[in-house]
C-alpha cells in the first residue's frame, strides 16, 4: 500500500468535531483549492489553501496528527443492511447506496480517548461538488467469502447522471482528500435495478427440526443488473438471515433458499417472513407435533 504524508499548517491545539463536515445532502462544497482574500492597512492578500491530489483507491494519506486514512474500495448496491440493536435491511425508493470499505487507523498505541473510532463521521460521497453523509454502518453481505479491509458505510444518493463522483474525508480545518470513482460506479448510481416479488412459496407442513426449502420469484424491472437482497426467517427470531440474489435486468429468476426452522417450545405454527426494505410478505408453515423434541429459541 502506497502512503502520502499530508502535511498541513494548522494551529497547535486539538482539532474540533463540531462544525466540521455538517454539510446534509444538497450542500455544495467549495473547489479543490480555495482562496480567502483578506484586507490590511489598504492591501489585499490573497491566501491559497491548497488542497492534496486525488487518491487512488487502496491509497492511505497519513494526517498531521498520525492517522492514516484510506479508502480500499467503493461500490454500489440498491439496497443495504443496517447495523444497529438489530439488523435490517434498508431500501430507499428513490436513492441507490454508495458503499465504502474505509478505515482511520492511529499508528501510535496511544489512546485518543476513542475519537479515531468516530472520525468515519467525516466520510461523504461528493457528486458534482455536493455532499451526500453517511446512512448507517452496513454489514458485508454482497461477497460472503472475504471480509472488507475496513468497516463499510453506506451514503444514500440520488439515481441521476454525474460527471464528477468521489469519496471525501475532512477534520476540521485539515485540508480535503478525495477518492475519485471510476466511470462504472458513475454508470451504476445512474441506473438503478428495481425488483417485484412475484412469488414467495413454502411447503404446507414441516417436521419440528426439519429443514426445508423456501422459493421466491423476483423479476428485475429496472435499468440494469444488479442484487436483490432480502431477510429471509422466522418472525419469532430478532435477526433474520439475509439473502442476495443477482438478478440481470429484464429478468426474472426463481431462488430455492435453505431455512432452519426456529419454532417456539409448544408453538404448532411456524411464520415466515420475507423482507426486502421496501416491503415484506409473510407465510405460515403447520408445524408436526410427531417428534417428542422441542425447539427451544435462546433470546
Amino acid at each position: 500500500m502506497r502512503r502520502r504524508t499530508l502535511l498541513t499548517a494548522l494551529a497547535a491545539g486539538s482539532l474540533s468535531l463540531a462544525g466540521c463536515l455538517a454539510a446534509s445532502p444538497g450542500t455544495s462544497r467549495p473547489d479543490d483549492s480555495t482562496t480567502t482574500t483578506s484586507t490590511t492597512t489598504g492591501s489585499t492578500t490573497d491566501v491559497v489553501t491548497e488542497q492534496p491530489p486525488p487518491q487512488s483507491l487502496g491509497e492511505s494519506f497519513e494526517t498531521h496528527d498520525g492517522r492514516s486514512v484510506t479508502v480500499h474500495d467503493a461500490w454500489v448496491q440498491r439496497s443495504v443492511v443496517r447495523v444497529g440493536t438489530h439488523t435490517d435491511v434498508a431500501t430507499i425508493s428513490d436513492r441507490q447506496f454508495v458503499v465504502a470499505d474505509v478505515s482511520v487507523v492511529r499508528e501510535s498505541r496511544t489512546t485518543d480517548g476513542g475519537r479515531s473510532r468516530r472520525l468515519d463521521r467525516q466520510f461523504r460521497v461528493s457528486l458534482d461538488g455536493t455532499d451526500y453523509p453517511r446512512d448507517e454502518h452496513v454489514r458485508w453481505v454482497a461477497d460472503r467469502d472475504r471480509d472488507p479491509a475496513g468497516y463499510l458505510l453506506g451514503f444514500p444518493v440520488p439515481v441521476e447522471q454525474f460527471e464528477h463522483v468521489a469519496v471525501a474525508w475532512q477534520d476540521g480545518d485539515a485540508p480535503r482528500l478525495r477518492w475519485p470513482l471510476d466511470a462504472d460506479v458513475r454508470e451504476r448510481i445512474a441506473r438503478a435495478p428495481a425488483f417485484e416479488v412475484r412469488g414467495f412459496e413454502v411447503p404446507d407442513a414441516v417436521e419440528r427440526e426439519e429443514a426445508f426449502e423456501a422459493t421466491l420469484t423476483v423479476a428485475n424491472v429496472g435499468d440494469r443488473d444488479g442484487g436483490f437482497l432480502a431477510e429471509l426467517g422466522s418472525t419469532d427470531i430478532s435477526d433474520t438471515p439475509e439473502l442476495s440474489v443477482e438478478i440481470p435486468a429484464g429478468e426474472t429468476v426463481t431462488h430455492r433458499e435453505h431455512v432452519d426452522p426456529h419454532v417456539l417450545e409448544g408453538s404448532s405454527e411456524l411464520t415466515l417472513v420475507l423482507d426486502w426494505g421496501s416491503d415484506r410478505l409473510e407465510r405460515t408453515v403447520a408445524v408436526s407435533h410427531s417428534l417428542s423434541v422441542s425447539l427451544l429459541v435462546m433470546f
